[in-house]
Parts: C-alpha cells; sequence; structure tokens
C-alpha cells in the first residue's frame, strides 16, 4: 500500500509507502516520501504513474488498472486500485492498493509459444479436414449419380433391387450431410481461446515507453484509443517492434493505429538507419522464425511467427520519416472501441 498527498489540486506527493510495498518493490522509503514523482522516478516513469494519479484525483473516483514499471526489484506487473481521500470536497490524497501480477504476465508470455504452435497445428488439421471432406465428397456425389441413373426408368420385379437402390441413395446423402456437418463443427471450434478484451492504447504505450525510453531521449508520438483485441499479443509482439524502434531511432517514434477490413493495421515506424540495402523488400514480410531463426538480431521473426498464428500478417512497409528510418507494420484480429486525441 501507499499513500499520496494532493496539494492545490495537481501537485502529488509520496506520502508513505508501506512495509510490504518497500518489500516487494525494494523502493527505499527515504528516496520517495515527501517528493513528487518526477522527483523520485525518471521522468517517463514519472510521467506515467502522474498521469494515473491525476486521474483519480480529476474524476474524483476510485480507478483500477494494470501497470508495467521498472523498479530497483526488476521490470514488475500490478494490478492497481486508486481511491481518493476527499476532505471538504477536496481531494487532498489518493490511497494506493497494488498487487503484483508478474508471475501470471510471465506464465501468459510462457503460453505464447504454445498458443503459436497449437495454432499451427490447427490451421494444418483444417486444411488436412477441408482437403479430406472434399475428396470424399466427389466420389459420393458421384456414387448418387450413378445410383440415381441406375433407379430412374428401373422395373421392379419383385426382387427388392429398387428398395435396395433407394437405400443406397440414401445412405449417400446422409453420407454427404454427416461431412459437411462435421467440417462445420471442426472450423467453429478448432482453433484456441481468442478471447479479446479492451486495452487502453494510451496506458498501455505510456507504460512502455517509460520502461524502453525512461529518460524521455526520444519523441514519440502514439495514438490516445481504445480496442478491443487479444491483449497477449501487444505484450510481447506489440512491445518486440517498439523495443527494436527505441534501439534503432535517432530522435522519433511514431506509432500508429488505424481500423482495417481484417481488423486492425498497427505501426511502428523510427528514423533511424533502417534495413540495409537488400536485407528486407517493402511490403514483404521478414522470414518467419522456422525459415531464419535469428534476423539481424531484430526478433522480428518470433514477431511475425506470434502474429500469423492468430491470422494476422506482419510486413515492411514504407518509411515514413523523410530522411529514412524504418516501419514495420502487422494486422491484428479486433476493432477500435473508442478514440481520443493522439499524444
Amino acid at each position: 500500500m501507499f499513500l499520496l498527498s494532493v496539494e492545490d489540486g495537481n501537485v502529488i506527493r509520496f506520502a508513505k509507502i508501506n512495509a510490504a510495498h518497500q518489500k516487494a518493490t525494494s523502493i527505499d522509503p527515504s528516496v520517495v516520501e515527501g517528493r513528487t514523482p518526477h522527483e523520485a522516478f525518471p521522468t517517463r516513469m514519472a510521467d506515467t504513474v502522474r498521469r494515473n494519479y491525476m486521474r483519480c484525483v480529476t474524476t474524483r473516483q476510485d480507478y483500477s488498472y494494470e501497470e508495467l514499471l521498472q523498479l530497483p526489484g526488476g521490470e514488475m506487473w500490478w494490478q492497481t486500485l486508486l481511491s481518493p481521500l476527499i476532505t471538504d470536497d477536496r481531494v487532498v490524497g489518493v490511497i494506493g492498493i497494488a498487487r503484483d501480477i508478474t508471475p501470471a504476465k510471465d506464465a501468459q508470455r510462457n503460453l505464447a509459444a504454445t498458443v503459436q504452435e497449437v495454432s499451427r497445428i490447427n490451421s494444418d488439421l483444417q486444411t488436412l479436414t477441408s482437403t479430406t471432406a472434399h475428396d470424399l465428397r466427389g466420389p459420393l456425389r458421384q456414387v448418387k449419380l450413378v445410383l440415381d441413373m441406375v433407379g430412374d426408368g428401373f422395373q421392379d420385379l419383385g426382387d427388392n433391387k429398387l428398395e435396395l437402390l433407394r437405400t443406397g441413395v440414401n445412405i449417400v446423402d446422409k453420407a454427404l450431410d454427416l461431412i459437411d456437418t462435421n467440417l462445420q463443427h471442426v472450423t467453429r471450434t478448432i482453433d484456441v481461446d481468442k478471447t479479446a478484451s479492451p486495452v487502453d492504447m494510451g496506458h498501455w504505450f505510456s507504460d512502455i515507453i517509460a520502461i524502453l525510453d525512461p529518460l524521455a531521449r526520444l519523441d514519440i508520438q502514439y495514438p490516445e484509443v481504445t480496442i478491443e483485441c487479444e491483449k497477449f499479443v501487444l505484450d510481447i509482439g506489440l512491445r518486440n517492434l517498439i523495443d527494436n524502434a527505441t534501439k534503432f531511432a535517432s530522435s522519433k517514434i511514431a506509432i500508429d493505429i488505424e481500423p482495417h477490413e481484417d481488423g486492425l493495421i498497427i505501426s511502428v515506424s523510427d528514423d533511424g538507419p533502417g534495413f540495409k540495402d537488400g536485407q528486407y523488400k517493402i511490403g514483404e514480410p521478414p522470414p518467419t522464425a522456422r525459415s531464419q531463426v535469428n534476423v539481424s538480431g531484430l526478433g522480428l521473426s518470433t514477431t511475425r511467427s506470434l502474429v500469423e498464428a492468430r491470422q494476422g500478417k506482419l510486413w515492411i512497409d514504407e518509411p515514413r520519416f523523410g530522411g529514412g528510418g524504418a516501419t514495420v507494420s502487422i494486422t491484428l484480429k479486433g476493432r477500435m472501441a473508442r478514440v481520443d486525441a493522439s499524444r
């Protein structure tokens, strides 16, 4: 738990952190107590935590959220609940309760490789099922056609042969119906869970950028939008793209999200040296992880593998900045839930 004081409506200071907070985060109380976020933490981290605190202050309501912070104890995920303390109709403080959810997030990342493999196997199984169904339906339709031709004008001599022909036609019809029904069932249920959830991307970008560019060395533009998608793809795949951009950018990074017929297109651009001549072609994806394990240390193969496992695409896009640089784009299943101003 931690306690914040609020002065003049917008000056926030750490008033107290309890022993459990100190033990979990390895933060020395003397480093933060009595100080503002910008006096206690690097610029980016201070920006993101103050933003969360001010949301609680300005709305005067409880605020619950997940956050990723780089702390003395390491990179940690928290589920945090902020509650305003109101006296004489003024917010004079905020009490925070944070729960370490890093193990759950680690387990989620570890499952990513399994999800990719399961999706690949399921895709192969869908292809096999569809091919098998097609191979069976063709001959069965031919059998039915032959039986219909034989039955056309067939004279019943009282030996039940006409009834046998009709039985044969019925069996073929049932077999065709069974193949179609099973194929539809497999197509609907073959894939792993793809539960989408709302993600406040302004908050998400703020947390990630505070980790990757703690001293605000770069000018990073990103949209303030809420989307619905599979969050673990963002936490692993999109974070990897932003990580690459921060390593190579000279001064600027731009992140764009826009709706697309397949869901969403997310692009990450930087003004760095770009890709080497001939390394990648505009409009084409880099090699997959299975065909090339290490792609110049950029990790694009792993990200592509993850995105494609969720029926998305990754490709090298036109550079956004005039002096060159690089742009990598991905498509994800999802939708825009809310659009605010860009940051």
